[in-house]
């Protein structure tokens, strides 16, 4: 099993990625004043639409293991 990273942090869950083609992701952070912000990214290439389906199915994906709880 491959240990999946985002910004220095392994990903939580099973990573059987087989071979990844793109991602997009939301960061929690701190600015450089010490408040919490959201940081949006993409990788290279990935279209709108793409990006937008992508985070559809997550937040399907995480509403559906929150009603299981």
């Amino acid at each position: 099993m491959t240990s999946v990273t985002v910004a220095g942090m392994t990903l939580e869950g099973e990573n059987d990625i087989m071979q990844p083609l793109a991602a997009v992701v939301c960061i929690k952070g701190l600015d450089e004043d010490g408040k919490v912000c959201y940081w949006s990214r993409a990788t290279e290439g990935l279209s709108t639409t793409e990006a937008q389906g992508m985070a559809l199915g997550l937040l399907d994906d995480l509403r559906e293991a929150r009603c299981r709880t």
